[in-house]
């Protein structure tokens, strides 16, 4: 905390290694710590937007708010035992190792590279809002 009041919060421009897997070579790369952290908020921002998107279409089908609190404590719990594969979008949960690669360099190919990661993300929202709203409309209807 003292070393916060003496020399302030840091910088932006600190370097952070990135690891860039394609084509079966490894390459080593820096990238800022400004670079890493709006990506990782950008990230964050899109878990989290995907997860309440899950549960918003799990309340279109469930009316027990305990049920939907137990489901979205088990859904995220899946995510973190269920075996990583790009197409589980709760293997995202992982920032710092999608951001930065480490999660490509761990599994040797570059599924989860952080476009592709985005990607999957923001169409998986658009999905999952379609959907809802969707539904609700036809329950709205009837």
């Amino acid at each position: 905390v003292l070393s916060l009041f003496l020399g302030g919060i840091g910088q932006l421009n600190y370097p952070v290694m990135a690891y860039d897997v394609s084509d079966a070579a490894l390459n080593y790369t820096w990238m800022t710590l400004g670079a890493y952290d709006l990506k990782a908020l950008l990230l964050l921002t899109l878990m989290e937007w995907f997860l309440v998107e899950c549960f918003t279409l799990a309340g279109v089908f469930i009316k027990n708010e305990l049920q939907i609190w137990i489901l979205s404590v088990g859904i995220i719990l899946l995510g973190a035992v269920l075996p990583l594969h790009s197409f589980n979008l709760l293997s995202y949960v992982k920032i710092d190792q999608v951001v930065t690669g480490a999660l490509n360099l761990e599994r040797l190919h570059d599924y989860y590279s952080f476009e592709k990661s985005v990607l999957l993300l923001i169409s998986a929202i658009v999905v999952l809002s379609i959907s809802s709203l969707c539904l609700l409309k036809r329950r709205a209807i009837r």
